[in-house]
């Protein structure tokens, strides 16, 4: 897979699991901590993967993360 194709299979994907994590933020749907933080983690990681300097992004959060 390109790395134009990946980027964009890693926002489509990132946009539905928003969609997830807005339902849940919302009531709708009911999800434990550890599933919340997952999801969280996963957006992250598509994210920076979807970003145009994957490797900047990447650092940005695991600085966000305080590691």
């Amino acid at each position: 897979m390109s790395g134009a194709r990946l980027a964009k299979f890693a926002d489509e994907t990132a946009k539905r699991l928003r969609a997830l994590f807005d339902a849940i933020d919302r009531g709708e749907l009911g999800a434990s901590a550890t599933m919340r933080a997952r999801i969280e983690g996963a957006l992250l990681a598509l994210d920076a993967i979807a970003s145009p300097d994957p490797v900047a992004a990447l650092d940005a959060m695991r600085d966000s993360l305080g590691q």
